[in-house]
């Protein structure tokens, strides 16, 4: 098994690449490592609270993959380059988060990248889907 230094995995985070989306998050990462291939995606931490690995997909050269569909015998190869992390059903408030996303490589092992990082002040308010109790419903007058 190989043994990737950890300060190598910490630089995978783009800094400043918090963002919200509509009903969740995303943020990116940088792959510098070539030959990766993730054969599964472990749940994901948030600020301590776990979250599954369903809600989680990784967004490259427009095509999406999430965590649920990567098994060994279907892995997912790391493209080498910046790509995109989508968690979804899952809004954060503003202010400082703390993400873990965990994944078992095969050869390596599991990986973890870990960050701190603040929603970046460009980014738009989280939106979460309406419930039907909260939307308008068109009066019968």
């Amino acid at each position: 098994m190989k043994v990737i230094p950890g300060r190598l995995l910490r630089g995978l985070y783009v800094r400043n690449s918090l963002r919200w989306i509509q009903n969740g998050f995303t943020f990116d990462l940088t792959n510098r490592l070539p030959g990766v291939v993730v054969v599964k995606v472990l749940p994901l931490e948030i600020d301590g609270e776990t979250w599954p690995a369903a809600g989680v997909s990784f967004v490259t050269g427009g095509q999406s993959r999430t965590g649920h569909q990567i098994f060994p015998w279907r892995p997912w190869r790391v493209p080498r380059g910046t790509f995109k992390v989508r968690v979804q059903g899952k809004v954060i408030d503003a202010g400082r988060h703390t993400v873990k996303l965990s994944v078992v490589a095969r050869f390596l092992g599991r990986l973890e990248v870990g960050f701190t990082d603040t929603v970046h002040q460009g980014a738009s308010e989280p939106r979460e889907p309406a419930r039907e109790s909260e939307t308008e419903r068109p009066r019968a007058d």
